[in-house]
């Protein structure tokens, strides 16, 4: 399949356009150019693909088209990695919301969500948490605080003519153990392969811009687990660019290999730019969020007050996905830790890696400082990340005098602080790096995560921390795919956990969270000018205002004492 004259043109237009660098050096359009992509060009799956083959053919004749195409290219990319995770979410939430009625009152016209609560008992944040998540994916319209109705592009409102309710036999939301033995040639029993998008994509609608169809919610669920799946083979490492897939997996069911066709992660066979980047780059984000698949599985039941049972993220399979995700910002973390020590004359003897996953962040601490005399710790709340973490020791991946600390919970200080104590070392200047870790605390106040920050101060930790950044509904639909931070938000809507923004000029009314920033600060921390970094921005062109908050930010956070 070709592009159409019209994305064509609408391509040809954007990349004529006025481009520029950021500030950090990165390649930026213009506003109206980037609205014009997400509202013109359908980019996910085979799309995406074929616009990526399209624009790595366009001659261009200077640098500012040069910069363009390379703004697109990423843009296209980054939505390869980021879709699949929410339209998992979403693929689940419409099997709950075709048995709670809200599907139902989209297709007679409309929800009012304090009729739905009354009718069902739902509680209306809860219901909420879901409503936004679908409006922040462009799916529906909020007419006024009760009213909310689905959006009539065609291929959206096809989804309404599906019956999400998952077959019988698919008993579970946790399909990557199903595409694991897909990818082995043998057939599942749950009949998981027989459901779309394996048997008929060819019904669905294009999307026609950013937003997605029955097509893609389809794909994107099915991509999650099928790239966890390859993640937990030996094959993953060795895929590049052009690899054919029966060499890396010579029994896959024939199914796998015409999905991946359809989604253009493989042309003729061969893997392609599109999936090798989803690949490769797909089992941070995809990980994270899949982890979040018992809350799904009981979602009408808590919808609806039921709290019976106990429920939480579910990391064993995923716990190498949170590798994944870090390693970057370790690698950043670490080498903005040994600058510290070089510009300052700190010294210190305790490093501590807290939400350990596999330790990712002691290895690279060690390979780094080889020689030092440290003492190593991991903490976690959770098992199976400590007993992940020990494999890699035992393995001879993380120093052998790792140490670790079990149900540390990152928002009870004093349960680390006695752990490093007891094992007889003194916490005062240790460093402690965090990837992702601080949200994770439950039902966070500003006032609570302030305490939680002075208890580590107090101390005197050093602590290097990742956080994404909160965005509200206005920054997820006008960037489009260009972050995975709807389903991220959502995720930890459901568990309790808290997303802060980067900064204090951050603006939603439905949410009173100070920045991490302020909350870090306040404890008495101070925040490193030139040390504390963040990734690129979410918007790829400047703003009026100047608003245009980073996706993450690096939070180096020295201790004042005295």
């Amino acid at each position: 399949m070709e592009l159409s004259p019209k994305v064509i043109d609408q391509l040809t237009k954007i990349i004529e356009g006025p481009t520029a660098v950021s500030s950090a050096g990165f390649p930026i359009i213009g506003e109206e150019q980037f609205d014009s992509f997400l509202q013109n060009v359908p980019h996910l799956f085979f799309q995406g693909h074929t616009t990526l083959e399209w624009l790595k053919n366009f001659d261009f004749t200077n640098d500012s088209q040069q910069r363009a195409v390379k703004v697109l290219e990423t843009v296209v990319g980054t939505a390869g990695v980021t879709a699949p995770p929410d339209l998992w979410l979403l693929r689940l939430l419409f099997h709950c919301h075709e048995k709670s009625g809200l599907l139902a009152a989209f297709r007679e016209g409309g929800c009012r969500s304090d009729e739905l609560c009354e009718q069902q008992g739902f509680l209306s944040n809860d219901l909420n948490w879901d409503l936004h998540f679908m409006l922040s994916r462009g799916l529906i319209d909020r007419v006024d605080e009760q009213l909310w109705v689905w959006q009539d592009r065609p291929w959206v409102q096809q989804i309404l003519e599906e019956n999400w309710v998952l077959r019988d036999g698919v008993t579970t939301f946790d399909w990557v153990e199903i595409m694991g033995e897909a990818l082995q040639g043998r057939e599942p029993e749950s009949g998981f392969m027989q459901i779309p998008p394996f048997v008929y994509p060819d019904i669905f609608k294009q999307a026609e811009n950013w937003t997605p169809g029955t097509r893609e919610v389809h794909q994107g669920a099915s991509l999650v687990p099928l790239v966890l799946a390859i993640r937990l083979t030996p094959q993953w490492s060795d895929m590049v660019e052009g690899t054919p897939l029966n060499s890396l997996f010579p029994n896959a069911l024939p199914c796998i290999s015409k999905f991946l066709t359809d989604v253009g992660f493989l042309k003729n066979g061969l893997l392609t730019s599109l999936g090798l980047r989803a690949i490769k780059r797909g089992p941070g984000p995809y990980g994270i969020i899949h982890a979040y698949y018992p809350y799904l599985e009981q979602r009408l039941a808590l919808l609806q007050k039921d709290q019976s049972g106990s429920i939480w993220v579910s990391r064993g399979k995923n716990v190498a996905a949170s590798k994944d995700a870090n390693q970057k910002t370790f690698n950043k973390a670490i080498g903005s830790l040994k600058d510290f020590c070089g510009e300052s004359g700190f010294k210190y003897n305790v490093f501590i890696e807290h939400a350990v996953g596999q330790g990712e962040g002691i290895r690279q601490h060690h390979q780094m400082f080889p020689e030092g005399n440290f003492q190593y710790f991991g903490a976690d709340l959770e098992d199976a990340a400590i007993d992940s973490a020990i494999a890699q020791k035992e393995a001879g991946n993380l120093p052998a005098n790792t140490l670790f600390i079990r149900d540390a919970d990152i928002g009870k200080p004093q349960i680390l602080i006695e752990g490093v104590e007891k094992a007889g070392f003194s916490i005062k200047n240790a460093v402690m790096v965090v990837g992702n870790g601080y949200h994770e605390v439950r039902n966070q106040t500003n006032e609570g995560m302030m305490a939680v920050f002075k208890a580590y101060h107090d101390a005197g930790v050093l602590i290097i921390f990742t956080e994404e950044s909160a965005l509200n509904d206005e920054d997820l639909l006008n960037t489009g795919w260009n972050t995975y931070h709807a389903g991220f938000r959502y995720v930890h809507e459901l568990s309790g956990q808290g997303l802060r923004p980067a900064h204090d000029g951050y603006k939603d009314p439905e949410m009173s969270r100070l920045s991490w920033k302020a909350c870090v600060e306040a404890a008495g921390y101070r925040l490193h000018p030139t040390l504390t970094t963040h990734t690129r921005t979410i918007y790829p062109h400047a703003r009026k205002g100047g608003y245009n908050p980073a996706i993450s930010v690096n939070y180096f956070c020295v201790p004042q004492w005295g």
